[in-house]
This record gives structure tokens, sequence and C-alpha cells, in this order.
């Protein structure tokens, strides 16, 4: 890779709207979403039309550390209203 004009190592480039390159965001969106891809049954948006994987998981869902829950009044099964700069998105805690 080198050899090409390549980092032979991925480099961290710091997303756009970060706490460090965006500070003033943080009193509206004081958490950060990760997306690793945790389900069992879904790796991309378009599985949730395969009838069978939406039998084993119904509903879109959102895995939240129960001390970053518990101050904002989300319980396991609650729904919740996720938003970002750039839309809304509705999902079941778990």
């Amino acid at each position: 890779m080198e050899d090409n004009g390549f980092s032979p190592l991925p480099e961290w480039v710091e997303p756009p709207e970060s706490p460090t390159a965006t500070p003033e965001l943080l009193h509206k969106y004081p958490l950060t979403f990760s997306d690793f891809h945790t389900s069992k049954v879904y790796n991309a948006g378009w599985l949730r039309n395969v009838p069978y994987l939406r039998e084993v998981m119904p509903d879109p869902t959102l895995q939240i550390h129960p001390e970053t829950a518990r101050p904002r009044g989300i319980a396991p099964g609650d729904w919740v209203i996720v938003e970002s700069l750039y839309g809304v998105v509705k999902v079941k805690a778990t």
C-alpha cells in the first residue's frame, strides 16, 4: 500500500459533527450514536423487508446503557425518538 501512495495502516478521520469538531451541537445532541450492527438478524436496512426476519425482530431497536437511559426516563421496551441534524427515527429501547 505504501509503495502505491497509501497509508499502510488505517487512519482516524474526525467526523464532521463530532463533539470536538462542532462543540456547539453538544447542548442539543449530547449523545453520540454508534451503529455497529449488533442485531442478530439485521445488518442492512433492506433486510427489514424480509418477512421471516420481521417475525424474529419486528421492531427497530436502540441499544442504550441503563445509566444513560435512566436520567432520560427510558426503560427497556419504551419507544424512543432519536433525532439528529439529518432526521428523526422512532425505535424501541432494549
